[in-house]
C-alpha cells in the first residue's frame, strides 16, 4: 500500500497537478498583506479636513461679499453727504445774497409811514393854521424817530454833556459862565449811533476855557511850571 501511494504522488507531480494543501498555504494571508489598522480612519480624517477647508472658503467668500457691500454703502453715503454739503453751501450763498439785497426792506417800509405823514402835511396847503403845521411836522418827526429806534438807531446825547471825541465833533467854542469848559453848549447837527457804532458824530459847540483857567505865560497846564523851568 505504501508503495502505491508513493507512486501515485510521484505521478501527480509528473503531470503537473498542483497540491491543494500547498496552494491553500500559498494564498493564506500573512501579516504583511493585511491592511494596517487605522488606515480607514486616516482616510476618513482626510475627507473631514477637506470638508472643513471648503466650509472655511465659503465663509470667507461670504464675509468678503459682506465687506464689499458695506464699502459700497459707505461710498453711497459719502456721495450723498457731499451732495448735501454742496446744496447747503448754495442755499447759504443764496440766502446771504438775498439778505444783502433786501435786508433794508423792513427799514424802508417803516419810512413809508413818514412819507404818508408828509403827504398829509402837504395836502393842507398854504394858508393853514401855523399851529396845525407845527403839529403835523411834530408828528412826522416823532414817527421818523420811532422808525429809527425800531431798527436800533438812536440819537447821540450831546447837549450839556462833556465833550466826547468818540461821539462829538467840536466845530465851535464859545466862552460862557453857565457851563464848565469842554461842555457841549449847543448841538449844530444831531448825531446817531447803531449799537456801539457811531453812524454820524454830533457836531457841537463847546464851552471855551475861562480866562482864569488859562495858564500864565511860562507855566504849563493848571499852573504847573513849564518845561525847563527851575
Amino acid at each position: 500500500m505504501k508503495g502505491k501511494g508513493h507512486q501515485h504522488e510521484v505521478g501527480r507531480r509528473a503531470v503537473g497537478v498542483p497540491d491543494v494543501a500547498a496552494a491553500g498555504a500559498a494564498v493564506a494571508p500573512t501579516d504583511d498583506t493585511r491592511p494596517a489598522r487605522g488606515a480607514g480612519a486616516a482616510g476618513g480624517t482626510g475627507i473631514g479636513a477637506d470638508s472643513s477647508s471648503l466650509e472655511g472658503a465659503i465663509a470667507g467668500a461670504s464675509e468678503a461679499e459682506q465687506l464689499r457691500a458695506r464699502v459700497a454703502d459707505l461710498e453711497d453715503q459719502l456721495l450723498r453727504a457731499r451732495a448735501e454739503q454742496q446744496n447747503i453751501r448754495k442755499r447759504t450763498a443764496n440766502e446771504l445774497s438775498e439778505a444783502v439785497r433786501y435786508g433794508h426792506v423792513p427799514f424802508v417800509k417803516s419810512l413809508l409811514v413818514t412819507m404818508d405823514d408828509f403827504d398829509r402835511a402837504l395836502a393842507q396847503g398854504e394858508g393853514a393854521d401855523p399851529r396845525t403845521v407845527v403839529a403835523g411836522v411834530r408828528l412826522v418827526y416823532d414817527n421818523l424817530m420811532k422808525a429809527l429806534r425800531e431798527h436800533g438807531i438812536e440819537p447821540i446825547e450831546a447837549l450839556g454833556r462833556p465833550f466826547d471825541p468818540h461821539q462829538h465833533e467840536a466845530v465851535q467854542q464859545a466862552g460862557t459862565a453857565d457851563a464848565a469848559p469842554g461842555t457841549v453848549i449847543a448841538v449844530l447837527q444831531g448825531g446817531f449811533r447803531m449799537g456801539d457804532r457811531v453812524l454820524r458824530p454830533a457836531k457841537v459847540m463847546i464851552a471855551a476855557p475861562r480866562e482864569s483857567d488859562r495858564a500864565p505865560a511860562g507855566e504849563g497846564v493848571a499852573g504847573a511850571p513849564a518845561k525847563g523851568a527851575e
